[in-house]
C-alpha cells in the first residue's frame, strides 16, 4: 500500500489519466446495458422450450393473451345477431394492428369470442355446410341455437359470454415479446380499439370494456423495469 501511495504521489497526472480511462470504459459499458426480462430467450436457442414457444406463436398465433370483458349494460344483449356482428368487426379490425419491434412487426395473431361459437355452431346445424357459416339474422334462431347448445352439456359459453348474455369476453392473443415493449404496446393497442372498434364498431360509447390476462401482467412487469 506504501508503495502505491508513493507511486500517486510521485505520478499524480498518470493516476489521474489510469483513472479517467477507466471511468470512461466504464460509462461506454455502463451505456450497453439494456433493460430486459424475456424469459424465452433466457433458453438456448436449440431448447425444446424455446422450440416449443416458436411454435405457438406461429401456428397458435401466440400464447400471450389480453382480455378484454365487454358490457353492454343490456340482459340478452349478445344473443342480439346486430351486437354479435359488431363484435365481429372487432375481430377483423383488430386483426390489422401492428406495433413495430426492434427486430419484427407484432400483431394480433388471433381473436376468439362467442361470434366463433355462433357461426360454427349455425353452420353445424346446417349439416356442416360450408356457406352456412355465418351469425344467423334472427335473435330468436340465435336464442335456440345457444340453448341447444348449452343442453348439450358442453361449457364453451360459459368461458365467453356471461349466465345473463350481458358480458361477453374478446380474447385476443399475440406472439411472446420482450416484456420491456409491453407497455408502449399496449398503450398502442388500447388507443387502437377505443379509437376504432369499441367506440365506432360497437356503436355506443356507453359500453365497459375490462381488460385482463397475461398480457396486462406483462404490461405492469415492464412498467416496473422502466419506472
Amino acid at each position: 500500500m506504501i508503495t502505491f501511495g508513493d507511486y500517486s504521489a510521485r505520478h499524480p497526472f498518470k493516476v489521474m489519466g489510469m483513472w479517467a480511462v477507466f471511468l470512461a470504459v466504464g460509462l461506454w459499458l455502463a451505456l450497453q446495458v439494456k433493460f430486459s426480462h424475456n424469459p424465452v430467450e433466457w433458453f438456448p436457442h436449440d431448447h425444446p422450450f424455446y422450440h416449443a414457444v416458436q411454435k405457438v406463436d406461429h401456428h397458435f398465433g401466440g400464447g400471450t393473451t389480453l382480455e378484454v370483458l365487454i358490457d353492454s349494460g343490456l340482459v340478452d344483449d349478445f344473443k342480439d345477431p346486430e351486437m354479435l356482428k359488431k363484435l365481429d368487426a372487432i375481430h377483423t379490425y383488430m386483426s390489422e394492428f401492428e406495433f413495430q419491434l426492434p427486430d419484427k412487426v407484432a400483431t394480433i395473431n388471433k381473436t376468439t369470442s362467442l361470434v366463433d361459437i355462433s357461426k360454427e355452431l349455425h353452420q353445424a346445424l346446417n349439416k356442416n355446410g360450408p356457406d352456412f357459416y355465418y351469425i344467423p339474422d334472427h335473435q330468436a334462431l340465435v336464442a335456440q341455437e345457444f340453448l341447444l347448445f348449452e343442453n348439450s352439456g358442453a361449457d364453451d359459453l360459459e368461458n365467453l359470454v356471461d349466465s345473463r348474455f350481458q358480458v361477453a369476453r374478446l380474447t385476443l392473443k399475440k406472439p411472446s415479446v420482450d416484456s420491456v415493449y409491453y407497455p408502449a404496446m399496449e398503450d398502442q393497442l388500447v388507443i387502437y380499439m377505443l379509437a376504432g372498434s369499441l367506440a365506432q364498431r360497437m356503436g355506443m360509447m356507453e359500453h365497459k370494456a375490462l381488460r385482463s390476462g397475461m398480457a396486462l401482467i406483462g404490461n405492469h412487469c415492464g412498467r416496473g423495469f422502466l419506472f
